[in-house]
């Protein structure tokens, strides 16, 4: 493995680890902290590292980061309301 491949590795992690993390208070229904229910409200946000946690894992040319980073995408753009629905 090269040193480069290793670094898109890592900077797609460090890219897409928020984006799940907020995913997954998303998809719990509880009473969460303020401070996660205001990180909640920026969702649309989160469409910007996960496209970056994408590129940066088909740069790093690791399989299942990928896949990873491609299932992540979709569900954080319908999440806030992103997509190309045409609404």
């Amino acid at each position: 493995m090269t040193r480069a491949a290793f670094s898109w590795r890592v900077l797609a992690l460090l890219a897409a680890a928020p984006v799940a993390a907020l995913s997954i208070f998303r998809a719990v229904p509880a009473a969460w902290p303020t401070l996660v229910v205001q990180s909640l409200a920026f969702t649309p946000w989160l469409v910007l590292p996960a496209a970056a946690g994408l590129l940066f894992a088909v740069l790093g040319r690791r399989g299942w980061l990928v896949v990873a980073a491609t299932r992540t995408l979709p569900r954080v753009s319908v999440w806030s309301g992103t997509t190309a629905s045409g609404c």
